[in-house]
This record gives C-alpha cells, structure tokens and sequence, in this order.
C-alpha cells in the first residue's frame, strides 16, 4: 500500500479465528518480525513458498497448493510433462485424502514437494485464509489510493485486524467495537 507516497508492505498473520495486519517498509524478514508473532510459533506456517518465510526456522513449513498449482501450470506450457502428473495428484489428493492410506499417497509422490496438509489434518490445502483476509487491504488501496501518514496506516490495520477476528468469530463486528470502545471487549482479553 501506499503510505505518504511511499510504497509499503502489509504481512498478516491469520488462523481460523485470529488475522493480525502490520504495516512496515520492509518487505522480507525485517518487516515480518516487527509483528512480533513469529518468533515464537511453533506451530505450521502455510505460505506460498517464499524464500523469506524459510528464514522461520522453529516452526513447520507447508507450501500453499493454489500456488504451487499455478506454478506447474507454467511448466505445463513448457511441455514438462511431469508437471501435468503432479498438478493431477495434487487435486486428486486434495479431492480425496482419506481414498488411499498416507503411505500409498506418499510412495506416489516419493517426496517431491511439502504435502504437510496430507499427514496433519489441522494444515489447510491452501494459504486461501491468507488471501482472503488480504482482499480486504486491496480493496481499501484501490478505493482510496493512499494513507497520508504511516500512523494511519498501522491504526487502518489494527482496525481491520479486529474486524476480521470478530467476524471469524461471528460476533457482531458493531457490537465488539463498541465492547472495544467501552474497555469492555468481546475476545482478546482471555485469550478467546
């Protein structure tokens, strides 16, 4: 996003029911530590297989299949044929993962790619959380172009970062910012 005419970079963080959103000139491992939430994860970290995020080395790794489909959809007009095999097992897996046991799925793939999400069923088959939750930060951009201040832009993400977590949780986003406002919030504040 744009901040103060200067371009800058928006890393979330999202589960099932949290989204975070931090805003930092630094695209890599710089602007992601200062979320200040990586650091001690120990749990999978679903991402699209950027270099940056291997720099996490405490936590588990599993790439984003939407991604990696993409990606053999290059190598396939490439004519590599093997990229047209593995795209097939991806969705045959991702349609039916309790078909074939672990071991007939693994002994097929011999170890080609992360396929995190076929031993831990906690793993999603995409980072799409991620992206969705992003959609909203783009729309935001390219509705009102800029923030005039980078003040403004952590407290844009702040916002969204609630509204997002209250919404996973359907709770009424109205009603938890008003909570919020009267020191009285709906999660966050037990750890629910």
């Amino acid at each position: 996003m744009r901040v103060e005419g200067k371009l800058q970079w928006v890393h979330s963080v999202s589960t099932e029911l949290d989204t975070h959103y931090h805003v930092d000139p630094k695209r890599g491992r710089l602007g992601m530590e200062k979320t200040g939430l990586l650091e001690s994860f120990r749990g999978t970290l679903m991402h699209d297989c950027w270099s940056a995020y291997f720099s996490w080395e405490k936590c588990q790794h599993a790439l984003c299949n939407a991604h990696l489909l993409r990606e053999l959809q290059f190598f396939e007009k490439k004519n590599q044929s093997w990229a047209l095999k593995m795209a097939a097992f991806l969705k045959s897996t991702h349609r039916d993962p309790g078909n074939r046991c672990i071991e007939e799925w693994l002994w097929q793939y011999e170890l080609i790619l992360l396929l995190r999400f076929l031993t831990n069923p906690s793993v999603p088959f995409t980072n799409n959380r991620a992206e969705q939750d992003n959609r909203m930060i783009k729309v935001r951009q390219k509705t009102s172009g800029t923030f005039s201040s980078i003040h403004g832009a952590r407290m844009f993400c702040r916002i969204r970062s609630f509204i997002s977590c209250a919404r996973k949780r359907q709770r009424s986003v109205f009603q938890s910012l008003r909570n919020a406002f009267l020191q009285s919030p709906d999660f966050c504040s037990n750890g629910t």
